[in-house]
């Protein structure tokens, strides 16, 4: 990655750290909700949505993956809006969870299910059904059953996201800059023998810090269950607030640098064409006449 562009992308990403920072030096108080703390608690991720819309290719001819993670962000922080007023009513806690299990959905959906790697499933469900274990004590009625569910749709999170994962890895005597045998760690076919060799560590960074976004935002949701269904006392204390949010800020920025720089859109070259073609047809038009006068 150049100079040029990792600056270009910390300049898209400025409103982000403003709002990130405003946010945790105000720590405007959740009790009794107000709309002022619920504007500034949305900003992160709504500026994480803008920088989608700059970063990435969701608007001309877009990449479905950015699309998907443009629409994710822009859930997470409504999520953020409506789990805000949580004090106010119950009911906005379990709107918030829905919303925010819609987002994790969605990230699925960019993850794609291919390659499935069913064997990445263990750890995730091994982990969510701790934390299941931890929290079920404190839960009654209807909420034994949404907690596991988000605690399921959490758990395949983390699993499409780290099995997208492509490390490669090159076996055998390599000759010529040709590759006697290369493999892709949990992919069963190998490449052409023919083909070029991989590099020994060869990963994509962009798939890396997407798996650590999930991770991150796993352990932010977990604090905030732990906090809400075990601790005694008042389950929003700032610390509470500070551990939570901070995690999933960090989650979803990291989620949404997982999208790689668009190009510029071919639209604005057709448009400049189509303009230079008209303009040499009038001008062609022009000449006609003034010769036939």
């Amino acid at each position: 990655m150049n100079a040029k562009l990792v600056m270009l992308t910390l300049l898209k990403l400025l409103p982000f750290i403003i709002t990130f920072i405003l946010y945790f030096a105000l720590l405007l108080p959740d009790k009794p909700p107000s709309a002022e703390a619920t504007v500034v608690k949305m900003l992160p991720a709504m500026c994480l949505v803008l920088f989608l819309g700059l970063h990435g290719k969701v608007f001309c001819g877009g990449r479905l993956y950015d699309r998907l993670m443009f629409a994710a962000t822009f859930l997470c922080g409504v999520a953020d809006g409506v789990i805000a007023w949580d004090h106010h009513h119950d009911a906005f806690f379990l709107a918030g969870m829905a919303v925010f299990g819609v987002a994790h959905c969605v990230f699925m959906a960019a993850f794609r299910c291919t390659p499935l790697r069913l064997f990445l499933t263990i750890p995730f469900l091994i982990a969510g059904i701790i934390l299941y274990g931890v929290l079920a004590p404190g839960l009654n009625g209807a909420m034994y059953f949404f907690v596991l569910l988000y605690a399921l749709v959490i758990a395949g999170m983390g699993w499409r996201s780290f099995s997208r994962v492509e490390i490669r890895c090159c076996l055998g005597c390599c000759r010529d800059e040709r590759c006697a045998k290369c493999v892709d760690l949990g992919n069963s076919e190998s490449a052409d023998p023919d083909g070029q060799c991989y590099e020994a560590s060869g990963v994509k960074w962009t798939q890396i810090i997407a798996a650590i976004g999930a991770v991150l935002f796993a352990i932010s949701d977990s604090i905030l269950s732990i906090f809400a269904f075990r601790v005694p006392g008042d389950p929003y204390p700032v610390h509470r607030r500070v551990a939570v949010l901070s995690t999933y800020w960090v989650a979803i920025l990291f989620l949404a640098l997982s999208v790689e720089p668009a190009e510029p859109c071919p639209c604005q070259g057709q448009g400049e064409r189509v303009t230079s073609a008209e303009d040499d047809d009038v001008s062609t038009e022009r000449i006609r006449l003034e010769v036939t006068a």
